[in-house]
């Protein structure tokens, strides 16, 4: 798969936890395209293993809003 420098440096990667995450810029390469965006959060060392880590979105778009319930061709998936 081909990857761009762009998607390279925003996406599938280990941050930080205080660190700003964003997506790769829209381009004609990835308009209207699928895009998967995998982080792992590192937490401090010496951090005990039950922290709760809390993420905030300042903004993000996913698909076609429809009606306020159903997102049509996308999704966002957070899991632990």
């Amino acid at each position: 798969m081909f990857v761009t420098d762009s998607k390279r440096d925003h996406c599938n990667k280990t941050v930080e936890i205080y660190e700003d995450v964003s997506s790769p810029p829209v381009t004609s390469e990835n308009f209207g395209r699928p895009l998967t965006c995998t982080y792992r959060f590192r937490a401090f060392r010496g951090s005990p293993k039950d922290w709760i880590l809390r993420i905030r979105f300042k903004k993000f778009k996913v698909g076609t809003l429809i009606n306020g319930t159903t997102c049509h061709k996308g999704y966002m998936q957070v899991s632990n």
